[in-house]
């Protein structure tokens, strides 16, 4: 007589089989749609863009760090994202709200109501590089969101400021 003990499978190898089939189906589709996205990416080609800036009540020795070709960075926390290069600049003195005698909002500036005379507030354009995704958001370098109205900070090798988003336009350039 023969003592050979049968091989039977249990629940737990079941438990275990199922789980090492789902990983590898999740992984298989996991590359499927990684691979999918990148391409996606990769066709929204790279376009210029036109980027004006406000920036608000900057000392008046301080407008000539805003030159035409200088690069100015984004500010992001504890890192520097290349925004794009100063292509025109304008400078007026700085203007601020004031409430008159008659209660009505008015705008003056900013030297008629404090002792702050030589202020400027500067508008810039910059030519930066980006994307607009399928729902009409600009992605800087494809991946640093832009919106109009925005408060960003930027830097030049010389001057930090806080900048807002006036417009973002497809650019005629390249």
């Amino acid at each position: 007589m023969s003592t050979q003990k049968k091989r039977r499978i249990g629940t737990l190898d079941i438990f275990i089989i199922a789980a090492v089939v789902i990983c590898a189906v999740c992984l298989i589709l996991r590359m499927n749609g990684a691979s999918e996205a990148v391409t996606t990416l990769n066709e929204m080609e790279m376009k210029t863009y036109t980027v004006d800036l406000s920036v608000k009540n900057v000392r008046e020795t301080s407008v000539n760090y805003f030159d035409k070709g200088e690069p100015f960075f984004l500010e992001k926390e504890k890192a520097k994202v290349l925004l794009g290069d100063v292509i025109s600049v304008q400078s007026n003195a700085a203007r601020v709200f004031y409430t008159d005698e008659d209660g009505k909002t008015v705008l003056v500036p900013n030297s008629a109501v404090t002792e702050q005379s030589s202020r400027s507030d500067v508008t810039l354009s910059l030519e930066v590089e980006g994307i607009r995704n399928a729902d009409g958001e600009f992605l800087l370098g494809g991946s640093e969101y832009l919106g109009v109205n925005k408060e960003i900070k930027i830097a030049s090798k010389y001057i930090e400021v806080t900048a807002t988003v006036l417009s973002i336009t497809e650019s005629d350039m390249k």
